[in-house]
C-alpha cells in the first residue's frame, strides 16, 4: 500500500496528473503572508501584542499571524481585550472570529477554528456558548 500511495504523491496524485509541487506558492488556509515573509509578520504581530506577555500572545498569533493587530484592534492594554474565557481566548478573538469566520455553534469555536475543546472546562464552554449566542443576536 506504501508503494502505491508513494507513487500517487510523487505522479502528482491519484488519478489527476498533475504535480504535488502546487503547495509550494499556494498560501495556507487563514494564513495571510506567502513563502519568506514569516519573519517580518512576526516580528509585526509580536509590535502588536507588545503588551502582552509571550504566554499571552501566543494564543493569538498561533492560529491569527498578522491578522493579530485586526483582532486586537484599539487595545493597548490586557483590560482592552474584554472577558478571558480561560486558555487565552478572549472576547477580542471570539468576536473576530463571528465576524470572519461565521461560527454556529460554541463547538465551532472550540474545536473547527481552535482545538481549545480539549482543555475547555464546561462551565468556561458554557459562558463561551452564552457570549456567542449574545453577540451574535447583535449582528
Amino acid at each position: 500500500m506504501g508503494a502505491v500511495f508513494d507513487l500517487a504523491v510523487a505522479g502528482g496524485g491519484i488519478n489527476t496528473g498533475t504535480e504535488c509541487d502546487w503547495t509550494g506558492w499556494a498560501r495556507l488556509v487563514d494564513v495571510d503572508f506567502g513563502r519568506g515573509e514569516a519573519p517580518i509578520k512576526a516580528r509585526a504581530s509580536r509590535r502588536a501584542t507588545r503588551f502582552l506577555s509571550f504566554a499571552k500572545a501566543q494564543p493569538l498569533i498561533r492560529p491569527h499571524g498578522a491578522r493579530v493587530a485586526v483582532i486586537l484592534g484599539q487595545a493597548r492594554a490586557i483590560r482592552d481585550l474584554d472577558k478571558n474565557f480561560d486558555h487565552g481566548l478572549c472576547a477580542a478573538d471570539v468576536d473576530y472570529s463571528i465576524t470572519h469566520k461565521w461560527p454556529q455553534t460554541v463547538e465551532d469555536v472550540l474545536w473547527r477554528r481552535t482545538k481549545f475543546g480539549l482543555e475547555f472546562m464546561v462551565e468556561k464552554a458554557n459562558l463561551l456558548n452564552r457570549y456567542i449566542t449574545e453577540r451574535m443576536a447583535q449582528i
